[in-house]
């Protein structure tokens, strides 16, 4: 019967949520507050950027998963037809074997 050792603890469901408090409760600080606010202060700068930058960001995500570019490997998705139905499959299929099912609506 396996063991549990320091990089993997078994559990059953139940007792999973009561495990992960009492992890966290024993757990220090990675990190001192001053050295969150160092952090902070560094990051801050890099969100001020123009709305035309946010949109054009969301859009290259939206593209990405939305869109006809493979978020896998950046090929081009294809209508295809299988079992179940339609779905946007890989054009570099089958060495990457990302799929997405066609929305309705």
């Amino acid at each position: 019967m396996p063991a549990d050792t320091d990089l993997c603890k078994i559990v059953r469901r139940e007792n999973l949520l009561r495990l992960l408090r009492r992890n966290l409760e024993e757990r220090t600080a990675s990190y001192a507050p001053a050295q969150v606010d160092a952090m902070a202060a560094l990051l801050q700068p890099l969100t001020n950027v123009r709305a035309e930058q946010k949109a054009q960001h969301v859009d290259a995500i939206k593209e990405r998963t939305e869109g006809t570019i493979c978020p896998f490997c950046g090929g081009e998705l294809k209508l295809r037809c299988g079992k179940y139905g339609s779905f946007y499959g890989c054009s570099n299929y089958p060495k990457c074997r990302y799929a997405r099912p066609v929305k309705n609506g």
